[in-house]
């Protein structure tokens, strides 16, 4: 289980990217554990798309 921030830094991107992505709910396994602490599985994190330089996807977009 990781922090927005630590996921942040996993994944080479802003901590603001994060939070927008558990906003808008793009992001998996994500818990919500109270009104301000949120904690994010790190199985699904990796598997997520997010941090992956644009070249990386392929042709489809997926």
């Amino acid at each position: 289980m990781l922090t927005p921030d630590e996921a942040a830094r996993l994944l080479r991107v802003n901590r603001k990217t994060i939070y927008a992505a558990i906003r808008d709910k793009k992001l998996p396994g994500v818990l919500q554990l109270g009104p301000r602490a949120v904690r994010i599985r790190r199985s699904a994190l990796l598997g997520s798309g997010l941090g992956q330089p644009v070249g990386s996807l392929n042709r489809s977009g997926v």
